[in-house]
């Protein structure tokens, strides 16, 4: 897969306490700040991206689900059978 050419630059500030926590811990790692951040907020996007779909699919889902069992709670021969 041929990498895409990174053009676009995000900037956000932080304390220096916040600075210090991001430091510390991509030198325990041995990762650039930049790396470590670009590499968490990407992470985080498609995460959210993705949860809409999935929500939407369990909707459906449970949609269908009651459908179904208000189909099998009509049937006269289940109720027979539950009694």
């Amino acid at each position: 897969m041929k990498t895409q050419t990174r053009c676009r630059v995000v900037t956000f500030r932080l304390s220096e306490a916040e600075y210090n926590i991001l430091k510390s811990a991509c030198g325990t790692e041995q990762n650039s700040l930049s790396a470590v951040a670009r590499r968490t907020v990407l992470e985080w996007a498609e995460a959210v991206s993705e949860r809409p779909k999935v929500e939407k699919r369990l909707t459906d889902m449970d949609d269908k689900l009651d459908a179904l069992l208000g189909l099998l709670y009509r049937d006269p021969h289940l109720d027979a059978k539950a009694s």
